[in-house]
């Protein structure tokens, strides 16, 4: 509106003109923020994968449009790892918001790229940090994985921690919990840092392994104690 005089409605009419370029602003910045969302739900699993001899259900929900929590599955359908036909990838990137959806997207190319590979999954986490590294070590950011590979014939798990809580996994036979701890630290930190592979024999029916993210574990519950 045409601001035509220095009084009180003046004043509210330039008021008003500041508002109108403002929300525009926000409305741009909305559609911008929500198409970032569409496109980063789109890099999740769309569907939980069907493994003869597992049950497997995954799912990621943000406090924000966009977030670093990532969650995959990876099929070695190329025969690359024989007797490993799946892997779960749980990791976290630290922050919230656009930067971390950025550097989740990064390293969940680094990891299906480099995962499909010749090599162990020590291996894959050690090149995987070494490429993520060298991205954000002017940010000082970071990002913790859990990679865990199943071996349906050996009845066998292979895991590598990167600084990021344990699997929780439990027997129904010994009424036990246990869980699958490793060393390593998270990616971003140490470029040269060479991961360790962890190993579990002997699966049997009915056992359950959780993996989650800091989003799980630092929820409350209706007393304010952390789940």
């Amino acid at each position: 509106l045409p601001v035509k005089t220095r009084d009180e409605v003046g004043e509210l009419t330039r008021s008003f003109n500041s508002m109108v370029h403002q929300l525009k602003e926000r409305s741009q910045m909305k559609a911008a923020m929500n198409l970032a969302m569409e496109v980063q739900q789109n890099l999740l699993p769309r569907q939980d994968p069907q493994v003869d001899g597992l049950d497997i259900a995954g799912t990621s929900i943000y406090c924000d449009e966009t977030g670093g929590d990532y969650y995959d599955y990876i099929r070695y359908e190329t025969g690359t790892s024989e007797g490993n036909p799946l892997a779960v990838v749980v990791g976290d990137v630290s922050g919230h918001g656009v930067p971390s959806a950025l550097l989740m997207a990064t390293a969940r190319a680094f990891i299906r790229q480099l995962s499909y590979l010749a090599g162990s999954i020590a291996e894959v986490v050690s090149d995987v940090n070494h490429l993520l590294t060298r991205d954000v070590e002017e940010s000082s950011s970071f990002m913790t994985l859990f990679y865990l590979s199943v071996d349906i014939s050996a009845r066998r798990l292979h895991w590598v921690r990167a600084g990021h809580d344990p699997a929780i996994y439990y027997d129904p036979v010994t009424d036990r919990f246990d869980y699958l701890v490793g060393q390593g630290i998270p990616m971003g930190v140490d470029a040269d840092w060479t991961f360790e592979e962890n190993q579990k024999d002997y699966l049997r029916p009915g056992q359950i392994i959780v993996i989650g993210t800091d989003g799980i574990w630092e929820s409350r519950n209706a007393e304010g104690i952390m789940f």
